[in-house]
């Protein structure tokens, strides 16, 4: 087998029985559930060389690496569909890292009919095993070449020329202009406050360099109760128990006789009126009222 690519929830794996003879050269092996890309029966023999295998192989050329596919489940993300796209994005260990002469005879194009024989510039030629992958250009790994004049992700965009590689340029839920697949707030980008960091995304919703001193994702600025976590309300009214005048009752809908703000439950005074609390409303309250009065003209 050369020149191969297996990925996906079972048919990434290469199973073999008693007795085989297989040889696997510039392939990607890349089973999705399986710890293992190459699993061998009693009395197998096996040559594995400049491929890259999940789990590992011996061999020449050998790559553990994950080989970073391009959308190995597709739009759908659901693998072993027809949108999956196992083509290589830039970066991947099975960039010019293959072996030109383990190429078979009158192969010259990959499954995408580009020549199998490019260089990309950016990468370092046959670094899993010097010396044994040929004359630049080097083949790649697996079904698909690398090429920066290539469009790897489909979106009619060369790579070189692509503002989001990997992913369609097209797909702007937010039309902000990014790509959704390089968007760091795909979907909202509005925003609350100063730092820059969308709603959707952003862990203090108010201004950051205040602080999150309870780290319950309020900034402090903005925070009912910076020393509690808000989620910590048993009445539900929306202050935090620790920052809560009467934090078993309601504040809004539990009574509040003298409409002071505490509820009656936690309110010693709930008669109207009632100034120095003394369950009777007379001219001792009158007389403080005066008082209150003098004391503010």
């Amino acid at each position: 087998m050369s020149s191969s690519t297996g990925s996906g929830t079972f048919g990434g794996q290469i199973a073999n029985n008693s007795g085989s003879l297989v040889m696997i050269y510039n392939c990607i092996v890349w089973p999705t559930i399986f710890p293992f890309g190459i699993t061998n029966g009693p009395s197998v023999t096996v040559t594995v060389s400049h491929s890259i295998v999940k789990g590992g192989y011996s061999g020449v050329g050998i790559s553990s690496a994950d080989p970073v596919f391009v959308d190995p489940d597709g739009s759908d993300n659901v693998l072993e569909t027809l949108d999956d796209n196992v083509r290589l994005q830039a970066g991947s260990l099975g960039i010019d890292r293959g072996a030109n002469s383990l190429v078979p005879a009158g192969v010259t194009t990959d499954l995408d009919g580009v020549s199998r024989f490019l260089d990309d510039l950016d990468t370092l030629d046959c670094t899993l095993a010097p010396g044994t992958c040929g004359t630049a250009p080097i083949v790649d790994m697996g079904a698909f070449g690398f090429s920066p004049d290539c469009d790897s992700d489909g979106d009619s965009v060369p790579n070189d020329c692509d503002l989001c590689p990997g992913f369609d340029d097209a797909v702007d839920t937010d039309n902000d202009g990014i790509a959704d697949g390089c968007d760091l707030c795909a979907g909202n980008d509005a925003t609350g406050d100063s730092d820059g960091v969308c709603d959707d995304l952003d862990v203090c919703q108010g201004e950051d360099a205040s602080g999150d001193t309870d780290n319950d994702g309020v900034c402090d600025n903005i925070d009912a109760c910076p020393s509690q976590n808000d989620s910590d309300d048993i009445d539900g009214d929306s202050l935090p128990d620790f920052c809560d005048n009467c934090p078993q009752h309601h504040n809004g809908s539990a009574p509040d006789t003298d409409g002071d703000g505490l509820p009656d439950a936690c309110d010693a005074c709930t008669l109207l009126g009632d100034i120095n609390c003394d369950g009777m409303v007379n001219l001792l309250d009158l007389r403080l009222v005066a008082l209150h009065w003098l004391e503010t003209l």
